[in-house]
């Protein structure tokens, strides 16, 4: 049985202001299929979730924090209760390490 991939709020956030980038630079069809791509690539959390690395940063893995990359970007996820819960989608450019 499969199980569900969940967004936090600050990841949902993250996604939109992804968008409204993407649409400033290319278009909106543009940015909807990268979105599209993007999330279909993190859906894979929903039947394995812990196929992502432990999060590099010893602090945030001590916390359980993982990731998943997907092209340019990655994705910072906690397992709870053998579900994947989304904290935060990152460009791989930006100081996604520290989570802030």
């Amino acid at each position: 049985m499969a199980g569900k991939l969940r967004y936090s709020g600050e990841a949902l956030g993250h996604l939109d202001r992804l968008t409204a980038f993407l649409v400033s630079q290319a278009d909106e069809q543009t940015a909807h299929r990268v979105i599209d791509e993007l999330l279909d690539a993190f859906e894979i959390l929903s039947d394995m979730p812990y196929i992502g690395r432990v999060h590099p940063d010893p602090v945030l893995a001590g916390r359980g924090y993982r990731i998943l990359v997907a092209g340019r970007y990655v994705g910072v996820y906690l397992v709870i209760d053998g579900e994947a819960w989304m904290a935060a989608v990152y460009h791989t450019k930006t100081d996604w390490l520290t989570m802030e």
